[in-house]
């Protein structure tokens, strides 16, 4: 407490730890912050000991986008289009779809990360095949 200069109590601290309380986005921040951890990873580094599937790379080759049946396939191909917008990466045959990107996807389609992985399959660079 002393450290914090009385803004986070021992008490309360373990009861985040125990998760005996919620924590608010700004406070997490503020805790993370104090210990010199940068709030982003640590979340990210949470989000992947929750669900590591959801936060793979995942390459796709944009040629084979419309091997994805059904509406899924529609949705990971406007999202591709929409990537490859912000990237501003026209001319290329191959995605990456960063960490957290199928867990957005999956969100998006209502399936679970592993089983839009395995409708995505038809779509990803092989290992053979990727150069990148």
């Amino acid at each position: 407490m002393v450290r914090s200069g009385g803004k986070f109590k021992p008490s309360v601290i373990g009861g985040y730890e125990r998760g005996e309380r919620s924590i608010s986005l700004a406070r997490f921040c503020d805790l993370a912050n104090f210990y010199g951890v940068p709030p982003d990873r640590l979340l990210a580094e949470v989000m992947s000991s929750l669900s590591p599937e959801a936060r793979d790379e995942v390459v796709i080759d944009v040629n084979k986008l419309t091997l994805i049946l059904g509406e899924e396939g529609r949705t990971v191909a406007e999202y591709v289009h929409r990537i490859k917008m912000q990237r501003g990466d026209y001319l290329t045959e191959v995605i990456t779809l960063r960490s957290g990107d199928l867990q957005a996807l999956s969100m998006a389609t209502g399936e679970s990360p592993s089983a839009l992985l395995r409708k995505l399959r038809p779509a990803l660079r092989s290992e053979a095949n990727h150069t990148s």
